[in-house]
């Protein structure tokens, strides 16, 4: 497994949304190495999904999703929950986290034409999909109840660092996109419930050949 983080933080840093402290990087990265090897262990991701109760959060995910401004250093706490198994509470911050990011991109005239925030979004993506996909993709019903949870949240309750004043229309925009790739997921549920019992399989393979 590659650093996680380490080439995300110079990217953000390249982007200069807002200075940002990387104490605490090498434990996430260990955090993060030891949950994948956890995630390894498993033979069976079925008997994860039936454990999972569709959009049903704790109330710590609720206080911690308060202080979501699409920083860097709110990353962490979305690691060490998933980290604890608390996946649906960590994939509902990350989307949310993902929901403030592409707002406070959108929102300033200096920054919404910068590249940059695109390769920094597909990174975490992919970092973050690594940690929380194998069990959102296990249980559709509860992938498509966390995305809405996070779009709900990120629609009723402002953030003081960019807060949906300074662009009415870029943070409406947010909400129609994010609901817009709802209704995707939603329309092509087959498919994508097909395709990802096909990701399983070929993981369960890897992970008995290890």
């Amino acid at each position: 497994m590659r650093p996680i983080f380490l080439n995300l933080i110079l990217i953000f840093c390249s982007f200069k949304l807002r200075a940002q402290d990387t104490t605490g990087i090498g434990e996430i990265k260990e955090q993060r190495n030891a949950l994948i090897n956890e995630l390894k262990r498993y033979h069976d991701i079925d008997s994860i999904a039936k454990v999972i109760k569709p959009g049903v959060l704790d109330e710590q995910a609720f206080a911690i999703a308060k202080s979501i401004d699409g920083s860097v250093d709110n990353l962490d706490s979305i690691v060490t929950l998933a980290f604890r198994n608390k996946y649906s509470e960590a994939a509902f911050l990350y989307y949310l986290w993902d929901l403030r990011f592409r707002y406070s991109v959108a929102a300033d005239e200096n920054l919404k034409d910068d590249k940059t925030a695109g390769a920094l979004l597909a990174s975490f993506e992919y970092e973050f999909g690594e940690i929380l996909y194998p069990f959102l993709h296990a249980n559709f019903e509860n992938f498509d109840a966390v995305l809405k949870r996070s779009v709900d949240w990120f629609g009723k309750n402002d953030s003081k660092t960019d807060p949906q004043a300074k662009n009415p229309k870029a943070y409406q925009q947010q909400i129609e996109n994010f609901n817009k790739m709802i209704v995707e997921l939603e329309k092509n549920k087959e498919k994508y419930v097909e395709d990802w019992a096909e990701e399983e399989r070929k993981q369960k393979e890897l992970t008995e050949d290890d």
